[in-house]
């Protein structure tokens, strides 16, 4: 019998991320070719009717093939049936993915430096704040979350700017490091931008273009992210500026998203737009007061979200975990800018009773 060490990897945090950007940044530009072309081939999933196109089944392909010829032992779990992807071709080769364009000094100096900060978050995270240095992980409890294209309505639609390449790692069911690209930024939709991140090395931003070369790419700037503050604190009657789901909003979720009130909703597509969102500032929270998201639209925003301090859990105020054999669906998300902002947010729904009804 062979031993857990020969069947199980231990795979370099740099080289993983590395070959993730790579990944989502090339995938990006299969998604770009497919609008460009205009013809998306959309169809209905048959369990949910919810859209699938073309382009979400090339890059599933692509991404899946891809991580599994450079990490042959780690599990990776895409939203895309692999029988509705098999046809096609991978157009991404795996000899041409460069494994050192994050390198570890990089993550390590930011991982030492975020020390003092992460013991502020001891409170949220607890003992992940202490996974110093984050350099190595082993294949044995790790999987890989992929959502090829989330918000494929909204790609339908044309508005690109909403839809984002997730890929997410989780390591004994907790998220641990997240990849989010964005196809046509928000900025400058000839652009494409890219944002990864984890708890121990906070979050980087990076800004593709898929009209220039491979060198340009990798001589491009990386911009660190800065944390928010676990300071900053809302006042108790503040409105908070909220995004939620768009494709299944109804009556009864305005009502219930009003007994968080005073609120503004600020209405975003796509599930990891709006975690990056919060991220990044946009709006104060992200709040889905319903079952139905699942483990790759939110394993690798969550990791974005943990790398700028924000507080995130279910509608039960329960930590999200990810694991291959459990029911992958969310129940229902409470995602807000700091610690602060969250516990606003549950008070408001705990003097409504609001929590204790779900």
């Amino acid at each position: 019998m062979e031993s857990t060490d020969t069947i199980h990897q231990s795979i370099n945090v740099a080289e993983f991320i590395s070959a993730c950007v790579y990944l989502a940044e090339e995938s990006g530009k299969i998604i770009r070719d497919v609008w460009n072309s205009g013809v998306l081939d959309k169809q209905s999933k048959a369990h949910d009717m919810s859209p699938v196109t073309i382009a979400d089944l090339r890059v599933q392909k692509n991404i899946n093939e891809n991580l599994q010829k450079l990490f042959p032992t780690l599990t990776i779990e895409g939203e895309e049936d692999k029988s509705t992807y098999d046809k096609y071709e991978a157009t991404i080769r795996t000899e041409d993915i460069s494994l050192d364009f994050i390198n570890s000094e990089l993550l390590n100096e930011a991982n030492a430096n975020r020390l003092g900060y992460l013991e502020s978050l001891k409170d949220i995270y607890g003992e992940e704040t202490f996974a110093y240095p984050f350099n190595q992980f082993s294949t044995e409890k790790a999987i890989v979350w992929i959502d090829p294209l989330d918000g494929t309505s909204e790609f339908v639609k044309g508005n690109l700017s909403a839809i984002t390449i997730l890929i997410g790692l989780s390591i004994d069911g907790t998220s641990k490091i997240g990849i989010v690209h964005y196809p046509f930024s928000h900025e400058d939709p000839e652009l494409g931008k890219t944002i990864f991140g984890s708890l121990e090395h906070g979050c980087f931003k990076l800004i593709s273009n898929a009209k220039l070369d491979y060198l340009w790419h990798r001589e491009r700037t990386l911009e660190t992210i800065e944390s928010f503050s676990q300071a900053d604190m809302p006042s108790q009657d503040q409105i908070l500026r909220i995004t939620t789901t768009s494709n299944r909003f109804t009556e009864e979720i305005q009502r219930q998203l009003n007994l968080c009130g005073p609120i503004e909703i600020v209405k975003l597509g796509g599930a990891g737009n709006k975690c990056c969102s919060v991220a990044l500032g946009l709006v104060d929270a992200y709040i889905v007061p319903t079952y139905g998201m699942s483990y790759w639209d939110l394993c690798a925003p969550e990791c974005i979200i943990k790398g700028m301090g924000c507080q995130a859990s279910n509608i039960h105020c329960g930590k999200f975990t990810y694991h291959q054999q459990k029911d992958k669906q969310i129940k229902g998300v409470i995602i807000a800018k700091n610690s602060h902002y969250y516990q606003l947010i549950v008070n408001r729904f705990q003097k409504t009773n609001f929590l204790k009804i779900l």
